[in-house]
Order: structure tokens, then C-alpha cells, then sequence
């Protein structure tokens, strides 16, 4: 398995230690497409 899929798909990951850190079910694809709609939102 790999290391986002043990850490439950935290938003990130300790380098040192592996441990999850940050939101977990974190969606980087949701994320940019609410920063895309809000960036052409403002202009």
C-alpha cells in the first residue's frame, strides 16, 4: 500500500517520520478547482 493510502490520504506527510499531518480524505484536486473558481471570480 502506499504511503497515502496508510497515512488515510492525509493532506501531507512527515518526511521524517511517515506520520500523517494536516487534514485527512485531504483532495488537492478539490482544492485547486476552488482556488481555479475563485481566482477568475476576482477578476
Amino acid at each position: 500500500m502506499s504511503q497515502a493510502g496508510r497515512s488515510d490520504f492525509a493532506e501531507y506527510v512527515d518526511p521524517t517520520t511517515g506520520g500523517a499531518r494536516g487534514a485527512r480524505r485531504f483532495s488537492w484536486t478539490a482544492a485547486l478547482t476552488l482556488d481555479l473558481l475563485c481566482t477568475q471570480a476576482v477578476r
